[in-house]
């Protein structure tokens, strides 16, 4: 793993991913937030004007990545 040239910090995700029941939602100050269905939006329209297609509603039985390197 190369060392990251930005400033950075490790987190635990751990801590985070036991919400107490009932609850909506957790704040956290240094986060941003998404757009989510922009995002998306987004994304489809750039892969389309790079002449990708989309498979929507179609069951994905594997994925296997090409090139992935951990």
């Amino acid at each position: 793993m190369r060392k990251p040239s930005a400033p950075n910090r490790s987190l635990n995700a751990g801590r985070n991913s036991a919400a107490p029941e009932g609850y909506v939602g957790v704040f956290e100050p240094d986060a941003g937030f998404l757009r989510s269905e922009l995002a998306v939006a987004s994304l489809i329209k750039l892969a389309k004007e790079a002449g990708c297609s989309q498979l929507f509603n179609c069951p994905v039985s594997a994925v296997n990545p090409i090139g992935w390197r951990r």
